[in-house]
């Protein structure tokens, strides 16, 4: 039962636009145009050095979003997941 109310939390958040994922998070360093860049540059083939000195992050940083340990509930461009 307390699995369904945080997951209920989580959905009023949503609905209500105040939830704190992504760069609505204080301490974000990234917007979500620059993630959705950031896995277009994966795609591209580019490499995950380059990518993390474009935006000035780690390479762990790079990683997590490439793996979708970071940033993993907002969707790519176009829909795709």
């Amino acid at each position: 039962a307390h699995r369904h109310r945080a997951a209920r939390g989580t959905v009023d958040r949503l609905r209500d636009g105040t939830d704190t994922r992504g760069e609505k998070q204080g301490s974000s360093k990234l917007t979500t145009q620059q993630v959705l860049t950031i896995r277009k540059r994966k795609r591209e083939g580019v490499q995950l050095t380059s990518v993390a000195s474009e935006f000035g992050v780690t390479k762990q940083n790079v990683a997590s979003i490439w793996n979708r340990k970071s940033w993993a509930w907002l969707p790519d461009e176009g829909g795709q997941g």
